[in-house]
């Protein structure tokens, strides 16, 4: 009779190196992941910045951190598989035939999982996060593995597999605990938030008038309590996300908030302060929506509505929608939309969106509520 083939018994084989190798970028990951998503859903500072792996409107990380599959009952995604790879670490360590049928049975959920995960991200974001796909990548491979060279065993050692569970339920109560906590806190940060924005120095609003107006109070930009100008990016999912947040803010602060927009395309066809494309599509939405001034606010939610089907046909589309023509072409149009973008030089802006409030320079996105505090302040204090 042959040997029993199995994964982790047999000492540091070849596949047992890799599968820990995978195992132990797949635990990495699945940490930043974690940390990404409660730095997005709960800033505690105006000055930050997109992520790391936020490369292009198809490949970001917002998107999947912002979307309803980040967490489930308030615990993000990416703590399930940093559970998942602990277990497969454990195995490896200390290595049993139980351990390894239970990490092999693990597995098989895992890549289905990933393959969920992976479809719903093409199908209805319209991107993929590059450190997901990493692991959907990783977690593949450690099917494979598996697969391959692991033990025979189509269930698990339910013994095992009781006390991870037991053990997984505890850590997912904690981390459920942990966001709860965090949503309490907000009223701390709110203060802190508050504080920041008052002791930040005033840069005074652009030194011209953005024409693409969002939301008028007044008739002159200076007169409202609340002055926004925002610099923003047709193809950043933050700026998508910032939009969504407006549309309830508008609502709110109607009558005292005025805003504008500013473009600030991350793409060096017509933005001189950006090296390359990484929105490459950006610049002929900005043409697109500086066509006709009178417009603008609609073409400008439409586009942000289907950010995730932004193509060339779809603008063409859209401006032939409103009675548009030659958009994408017009010198004159162009040179308007250049214009604009050159007054993001006295703010020395670095990433979208960016906004500028009476004066102050707010880098990323708040929360709503962090938002309306600090309005609410900016009213109350009269400045």
């Amino acid at each position: 009779m042959g040997q029993k083939k199995n994964l982790t018994l047999d000492g540091m084989t070849l596949p047992h190196s890799i599968h820990i190798l995978v195992t132990l970028i797949s635990t990495g990951v699945c940490l930043y992941l974690t940390k990404y998503y409660f730095d997005s859903h709960y800033p505690t500072s105006l000055v930050g910045g997109a992520s790391f792996c936020d490369l292009s409107s198809f490949w970001n990380c917002d998107a999947a951190t912002y979307s309803p599959m980040s967490n489930f009952m308030g615990v993000p995604v990416a703590f399930f598989g940093l559970v998942v790879n602990l277990i497969y670490l454990m195995g490896s360590v200390f290595p049993s035939e139980s351990m390894e049928k239970t990490s092999s049975f693990i597995a098989k959920f895992n890549i289905v999982g990933c393959i969920v995960l992976f479809i719903y991200s093409l199908v209805a974001l319209g991107s993929l996060c590059p450190l997901c796909t990493l692991y959907y990548t990783l977690s593949g491979i450690t099917f494979y593995l598996f697969f391959v060279h692991g033990i025979e065993a189509k269930l698990p050692d339910f013994k095992i597999l009781a006390i991870w569970g037991g053990l997984f339920l505890l850590g997912s109560a904690g981390v459920y605990s942990y966001s709860q906590n965090k949503e309490e806190k907000q009223v701390a940060v709110n203060k802190q938030i508050i504080n920041q924005f008052f002791e930040l120095p005033n840069l005074g609003d652009p030194d011209i008038e953005s024409p693409f107006k969002l939301l008028r109070a007044s008739e002159n930009f200076n007169d409202a309590p609340i002055r926004i100008s925002i610099f923003s990016d047709f193809q950043c999912p933050f700026c998508k996300v910032l939009n969504e947040q407006f549309h309830k803010l508008e609502r709110l602060y109607e009558g005292k908030m005025n805003i504008n927009y500013y473009f600030f395309p991350l793409d060096s066809e017509c933005n001189q302060e950006v090296k390359r494309q990484i929105h490459p599509l950006a610049c002929k939405a900005a043409y697109l929506s500086a066509c006709d001034p009178s417009k603008f606010k609609a073409i400008h939610d439409d586009i942000f509505s289907n950010q995730e089907k932004l193509s060339m046909e779809m603008l063409n589309q859209i401006e032939k929608a409103n009675g548009l023509s030659g958009c994408l072409s017009k010198t004159e149009n162009k040179q308007q939309v250049e214009q604009v973008i050159s007054q993001s030089k006295k703010f020395n802006l670095r990433s979208t969106p960016t906004l500028i409030i009476n004066g102050v320079k707010i880098e990323g996105s708040l929360k709503i509520k962090q938002y309306m505090a600090l309005f609410d302040e900016i009213i109350k204090r009269g400045k």
